[in-house]
């Protein structure tokens, strides 16, 4: 160790330390190597192995992502590790912080879509979630969104040389460039990324924290079912079957966005550091630097997590994995399985529909006999009616013919009371005139 004063930014014949440089060529290498046979893994599995499901789409989009980024950030991440005088390196800074911040954006937008998935079939009720085609139409609107947002971003990257005086090297990396002209643009960047972080994290927080409800919710039903059926009964079984099905695969993912934000969060934590100035790189120890680089490095490292996240929590999946690797599963027929499940899926989905055809049928019948139903008995009421008021029709009828009777009778009574009468006047006045006569 030189303890002797020198120029802080002097170069020096020797250049970069190379134990500092092997740990970040180290770690680019296992995560290289564990990622892409990892993914390659995971997205061969679930796409030619497994049935086409919500999940089995998520896990192929969230591994083609992450083979996207071990392409095309790692490989020149090694390059400028081994070659950091290159000409080419404010290029290639830039190239590298647009993937990086891409990768971020997308990768927590993603894991948005997922959690609401999620809380959209446990919480809502709603059975198929997201339709695959809409996820599709929405990662790939995201993915380009946060690509065209992120170009302008990457003029605040660039090449960056600290000099390690008493230890007689110099570190050089690709950072922000804290002495830019760029004021706004590096002002929008801070404010934009800690909106949108805080706000992923807050939802994420917020929909799991309801899943996780609900899930436990729906464990303590099925376990009072079946403790209510001794066991016996069909529905409970099924209902736990279910139950612990969505509570697996909502921890695998769950298990996903705690390593993302896992590996994202030491990044975040030297961004902020070097901002205000908190630590001076050319003071810390070599253990401590490359500590410090590491966790620069950290983003990288969900590239690698993600699919040994889902390798390790399936059995199924680990079964498959064996069977490739012990060479008793064969490549050659994967296109005739995938179609095999393509067709035994496009088989469910027609029953599916037959069964919803014919359910509707069904109720289409109900509701026509319904109306028939219906029909009959306002007719057999309107008929009652219409008896009722032919009968009271009647009844006024008869009433009338009763009463003109009646009143019939009464005149021709009267008629022959003044009959009587006349006739007996007529024979007073007879009795009368024949008194007369003969007095």
């Amino acid at each position: 160790m030189n303890n002797t004063e020198a120029d802080p930014f002097a170069s020096w014949p020797d250049g970069d330390l190379f134990p500092w440089r092997i740990t970040e060529a180290i770690v680019y290498l296992v995560v290289i190597c564990v990622g892409i046979v990892g993914n390659l893994f995971v997205f061969y599995i679930n796409h030619f192995r497994f049935p086409s499901t919500t999940d089995t789409l998520f896990k192929r989009i969230l591994a083609f992502f992450d083979l996207i980024g071990l392409t095309m950030f790692v490989p020149l991440a090694l390059y400028l590790t081994f070659v950091p005088d290159t000409p080419y390196y404010n290029n290639c800074c830039k190239y590298l912080s647009f993937f990086a911040l891409w990768s971020l954006s997308t990768g927590g937008n993603f894991l948005v879509v997922i959690a609401m998935d999620r809380f959209l079939k446990l919480c809502l009720l709603r059975k198929s979630g997201i339709e695959p085609a809409i996820v599709k139409k929405i990662i790939f609107g995201l993915a380009l969104y946060t690509g065209l947002l992120n170009i302008p971003v990457t003029l605040l990257f660039t090449r960056d040389e600290t000099p390690m005086v008493f230890y007689q090297v110099k570190a050089v990396y690709c950072f922000l460039d804290l002495r830019t002209d760029l004021v706004i643009l590096m002002e929008f960047f801070s404010y934009y990324s800690m909106v949108s972080i805080s706000g992923v994290a807050l939802t994420l927080i917020i929909l799991y924290g309801k899943i996780i409800l609900k899930l436990r919710e729906l464990s303590f039903k099925h376990k009072e079912l079946k403790g209510k059926t001794a066991g016996a009964s069909e529905e409970a079984a099924k209902g736990n079957r279910q139950s612990r099905a969505m509570l697996k695969s909502s921890l695998v993912f769950i298990a996903v966005t705690a390593a993302y934000f896992g590996c994202f969060t030491p990044y975040g934590v030297v961004v902020i550091m070097e901002n205000v100035r908190f630590l001076q790189a050319h003071q810390l120890s070599p253990l401590t630097k490359a500590l410090y680089d590491l966790c620069k490095l950290s983003p990288t490292l969900t590239h690698m997590l993600n699919p040994l996240i889902f390798i390790f929590s399936s059995d199924r999946f680990m079964s498959e994995v064996k069977a490739i690797v012990l060479c008793r599963s064969s490549f050659r027929y994967c296109c005739v399985r995938r179609q095999n499940l393509v067709r035994d899926a496009n088989i469910r989905d027609a029953h599916i529909l037959d069964a919803h055809v014919r359910d509707a049928h069904i109720l289409d019948a109900h509701i026509c006999d319904a109306h028939i139903r219906d029909a009959h008995i306002r007719d057999a009421h309107i008929l009652d009616a219409h008896v009722r008021d032919a009968h009271i029709l009647d009844a006024h009828i008869c009433d009338a013919h009763v009463r003109d009777a009646h009143v019939r009778d009464a005149h021709v009574r009267d008629a022959h009371i003044l009959d009587a009468r006349i006739c007996d006047a007529h024979v007073r006045v007879a009795h009368i005139r024949d008194a007369r006569f003969c007095l």
